[in-house]
């Protein structure tokens, strides 16, 4: 098995992103090549915002790097680059060991990433803080609901 980090920086969120490479089929796909590809989007599917990673059969990773290598992205960024070796460089282990914060390095991009919040009463959209006050001239993290 193999754990994939997860990152979550607006705009460029790893669930998204992975979810797009896999079911893009650049020169077509067969019916088994589908079979295939939804055991890795049922495991997206189940990534919650939460998540600091997710898991994969080592066949299933493999189909994955497949994807990813033939995939023809339309940006070049920080974060996609994250992403892309986040999934490359996946570490083999076992996935009844819980995955904590302090168990997966740190992978946010300088200021701008968001990390799921450990208490969901202290959780941020970061898809609604464009409008919202900060704290005492705080970070993006210290946004409030008014």
């Amino acid at each position: 098995m193999k754990k994939i980090q997860l990152l979550w920086d607006k705009g460029w969120e790893s669930k998204v992103i992975l979810t797009s490479v896999v079911q893009v089929a650049q020169d077509g796909i067969r019916y088994d090549e589908i079979k295939k590809r939804m055991r890795i989007l049922d495991a997206l599917e189940n990534v919650k915002a939460e998540d600091l990673a997710f898991w994969l059969e080592d066949a299933d990773w493999e189909l994955l790097k497949t994807c990813i290598n033939a995939f023809k992205f339309g940006a070049a960024h920080k974060s996609l680059v994250q992403i892309i070796e986040a999934v490359m460089e996946a570490e083999s282990g076992n996935p009844t060991k819980s995955v904590s914060a302090e168990s997966i390095p740190d992978k946010r991009v300088s200021g701008s990433a968001v990390r799921p919040a450990d208490d969901a009463a202290t959780k941020l959209d970061a898809s609604r803080t464009e409008d919202k006050p900060m704290v005492n001239g705080g970070s993006q993290a210290e946004y409030v609901e008014r």
